[in-house]
């Protein structure tokens, strides 16, 4: 299960923010604050087209729930 979780986070949304590192930080700055409510609602509030699936994705990864 965990190498299942480890291979996803490399070829999932993750491994492409990484990418950006300016929006990398500001996400962390804000995630470390926040609740898992509050996550769910920032990833409602994304538009379609950008990037919401991923975002849902990895909410899914780290909470073990659908958004």
């Amino acid at each position: 299960m965990l190498a299942t979780r480890l291979r996803y986070l490399v070829t999932s949304p993750l491994s492409s923010a990484t990418k950006y590192s300016a929006i990398r930080q500001a996400g962390n700055g804000v995630a470390h604050d926040a609740t898992q409510d509050d996550i769910r609602q920032a990833v409602l509030r994304q538009p379609e087209g950008t990037g919401r699936s991923n975002l849902m994705r990895v909410f899914k990864f780290v909470y073990g729930v659908d958004v």
